[in-house]
């Protein structure tokens, strides 16, 4: 990590652990105030993150940092008020049949933005838990910390990763 990294690091303090989730925390930035998700990673595609930095969806979330140190990479992104796919179905029970083609459009559309980069970036673990809806309705998907670079000529993952009743087939 270069000082210039360390340094723009030091302006996310540490205000919450993240329930479940290991090495994820809550940070305030201590100059603006605003909120973030610190992410510490030891698995990761640095590449994915660097390429979520700049594409600019609006339903991914904002990547502010990506900076590697010591076999770790640490990711500040924008924090998302709402709740996950899976709580807001769990509290509903049922979408209406024009919720459920929207938020699948919605879906479809960042996995197409995706799949059809020069060198395809896969997701990997698209669950309704990685899948948040904010308070505006509109559809976060998150939790991109499993997601690779497709490699020409690969015809299957090395390791299956993600969670198995979601996983695709071909893991």
């Amino acid at each position: 990590m270069t000082l210039e990294e360390q340094c723009r690091l030091s302006y996310y303090k540490k205000i919450a652990d993240i329930g479940a989730h290991k090495n994820v925390y809550l940070v305030q930035h201590v100059e603006t105030n605003r909120i973030f998700i610190k992410k510490e990673q030891k698995i990761y595609n640095r590449e994915v993150y660097e390429y979520l930095q700049t594409c600019g969806n609006q339903h991914i979330p904002k990547i502010f940092e990506c900076v590697e140190d010591k076999g770790t990479l640490i990711i500040i992104e924008e924090y998302i008020q709402g709740e996950s796919l899976a709580d807001h179905l769990e509290e509903i029970g049922v979408y209406s049949r024009e919720e459920v083609c929207r938020f699948a459009i919605t879906i479809c559309d960042v996995l197409e933005q995706l799949h059809q980069l020069p060198q395809p970036v896969i997701h990997r673990d698209l669950k309704p838990e990685n899948i948040l809806i904010p308070e505006n309705g509109s559809l976060k998907i998150i939790d991109f910390n499993t997601a690779k670079r497709h490699e020409q000529g690969r015809d299957s993952d090395t390791v299956i990763i993600g969670t198995r009743k979601y996983a695709a087939p071909e893991q």
